[in-house]
C-alpha cells in the first residue's frame, strides 16, 4: 500500500521493521525506494516522523500489528484486549495532523485502496478506540482479506495453545 500511495498520490514515509530474511528485506526496501517511499526504521523513528509531519508530508504507519507490553496500550479489539500503538493519536493531538484510516483489498485481482474519513485526534474523545472500531468494521466486511502471521492477542495467554 505504501508503494501504491507513494507512486500514485504523494511520496511518503513508511515506518518499517527489518525482516528476518535479509534477502527479502533488501528486495522490499529497493522496491519501496523505487516508487518514492522513504523508509524509517521503527526504532528511533519519531524524530524523522515529527520532521515530516511539520513539513506536511505523508507518513504511513501499520496499526494492525502486534505490540509487546510497554510499547502500546491495551484496548478492546474483537471482544478481547490487545496492545495497540498510540503513536498516530499522540502525533495527531500534538501537531494537529490528520489520521486517514487506509486499507487495501484485492478486488478481482486488482488492488483497491480505500481511504476512510480523515479525522484529528483532538476532535475525538478516545481516538485510538475510534481507529480500532474502524479497523474492526473493515475486517468484519472482508475477513478473507486479512491474514495475521503474528499473535495479535498475545497478552491474552489463554487463547493460544503455546
Amino acid at each position: 500500500m505504501a508503494s501504491a500511495i507513494s507512486s500514485l498520490i504523494t511520496p511518503s514515509y513508511a515506518i518499517v521493521e527489518k525482516l528476518k530474511n535479509i534477502y527479502l528485506d533488501e528486495v522490499l526496501d529497493k522496491n519501496r525506494q523505487n516508487v518514492g517511499v522513504k523508509t524509517v526504521a521503527m526504532k528511533g523513528a519519531i524524530k524523522t516522523i515529527v520532521s515530516a509531519i511539520k513539513r506536511k508530508e505523508a507518513v504511513m504507519m501499520l496499526t494492525d500489528q502486534s505490540l509487546n507490553r510497554g510499547y502500546g496500550i491495551e484496548k478492546p479489539f474483537f471482544g478481547l484486549t490487545a496492545i495497540h500503538s498510540e503513536t498516530p493519536s499522540f502525533l495527531s493531538r500534538k501537531y494537529g495532523s490528520y489520521i486517514v484510516p487506509t486499507y487495501i483489498f484485492n478486488n478481482q485481482n486488482k488492488y483497491k485502496i480505500v481511504f476512510k474519513e480523515p479525522f484529528k485526534a483532538e476532535n475525538i474523545i478516545d481516538p485510538l478506540q475510534y481507529e480500532l472500531n474502524i479497523l474492526e468494521d473493515e475486517i468484519r466486511k472482508s475477513p478473507e482479506s486479512w491474514l495475521w502471521c503474528h499473535r495479535r492477542w498475545k497478552n491474552n495467554k489463554n487463547i493460544y495453545n503455546n
